[in-house]
């Protein structure tokens, strides 16, 4: 462990010279360039300031819930990024609807006028990236320090705002359960225009608590290698290390995926992933495989109705592989791109072990801004 530190410093050490001597050069230009000002000509600000983010309202059907039926607010970020200059770069998103770790236990009555305990978490402020990166070489290195998404599975990277459906892989809300985490990521690919597509990887030393603090003195670690061979086509395989404190050692997850996306005559997208590893306990073999679709089959025929994205994705989870107690999800759904920035989703999911009908309903608006 010792050692893998000793790199990383050394690795920043040398970032941070690149950095200084650069930041040497601009300085001086900018002097001089000072001096051919005329007077009161007002200097120009380096630092490019972007703002993004969006919002989903969402409303469920959810029958495991005791026929509670919420109107939610399922995400509120926004996100700002600060480029500075060639090499430096800052982002900081907060969710204005995140969730805090305490819950709030509520008794209601459901449609059968029984009294149901509800517990639901409180909803707050989360920062989901928060995040520093330094460009040693724009190709071959460039070092994310703070918190970011964690370098695994096809899933947990792909934007929260292009989802396809409105549920998570099981995967995601059962074993790695956070998207982000703390720490340092190294990121690159291969050079030049013609080989960058060919590979490009992101390598992280994480807290594993998803919080800026330590709880047993362990690190997680996790790469993410994907290649782009041809138009269109993306592979993609990861691997995750995690300490488990449940059992006191180290357990890896590994993933595989493979996407296939295209805007030509049929608009196209399409995901599929393999996923194993332990569960959170250490001791269970987990699995999961998910596939997804969607297409725009009206933009050849019918441009008028091209706004509308029928959307399919499997999903078999088995959260123990050796007891054959795997569940099937089949979520079938619709998505409306009303323009670049509203879409409206509605998806039905269909569990195959469901005694009694336990089928959820999903709707939900997105802005984004």
């Amino acid at each position: 462990m010792r050692k893998i530190f000793a790199i990383i410093r050394l690795v920043l050490l040398f970032t941070l010279g690149v950095y200084a001597q650069q930041s040497e050069i601009v300085v001086d230009k900018s002097a001089s360039d000072t001096k051919e000002k005329k007077s009161g000509e007002a200097s120009k600000v380096p630092a490019q300031v972007k703002i993004s983010g969006f919002t989903q309202f969402s409303y469920t059907s959810d029958p495991t819930l005791g026929g509670i039926e919420p109107f939610a607010v399922k995400t509120a970020r926004v996100g700002f990024s600060w480029k500075f200059n060639d090499w430096a770069e800052f982002k900081i998103q907060p969710d204005f609807y995140g969730f805090a770790t305490s819950t709030s236990i509520t008794t209601v009555t459901n449609i059968s006028n029984k009294a149901v305990s509800v517990i639901a978490a409180v909803p707050t402020v989360n920062f989901k990236e928060l995040w520093a990166e330094f460009i040693a070489d724009k190709d071959l290195l460039r070092v994310k320090v703070g918190q970011y998404l964690v370098p695994f599975s096809f899933e947990n990277n792909y934007p929260a705002s292009k989802a396809k459906v409105f549920d998570t892989p099981q995967f995601l809300s059962k074993t790695i359960i956070a998207k982000y985490d703390y720490g340092i990521q190294l990121c690159g690919n291969l050079p030049g225009d013609n080989m960058k597509n060919l590979l490009s990887w992101r390598v992280g030393i994480l807290n594993g608590t998803t919080y800026g603090s330590e709880t047993d003195g362990m690190k997680d670690f996790s790469g993410y290698f994907v290649t782009k061979p041809i138009n269109d086509f993306e592979f993609g395989i990861s691997a995750y290390t995690r300490h488990i404190a449940a059992c006191n050692k180290y357990e890896t997850h590994y993933g595989f995926y493979g996407k296939y996306e295209t805007e030509g005559t049929l608009p196209l997208f399409t995901t599929f992933e393999y996923i194993a590893g332990k569960d959170t306990s250490g001791v269970k073999d987990i699995m999961d495989f998910v596939f997804t679709v969607e297409a725009k089959p009206f933009v050849m025929f019918l441009p008028s109705l091209s706004c509308l994205a029928p959307v399919f994705r499997f999903e078999r989870w088995d959260e123990n592989i050796w007891d054959g107690s795997y569940v099937s999800y089949y979520t079938v759904g619709l998505n409306i791109y009303a323009d670049k920035s509203v879409r409206f989703l509605a998806d039905y999911v269909i569990k195959s072990d469901t005694i009694p009908d336990n089928n959820k309903f999903n709707t939900m608006v997105q802005i984004n801004y």
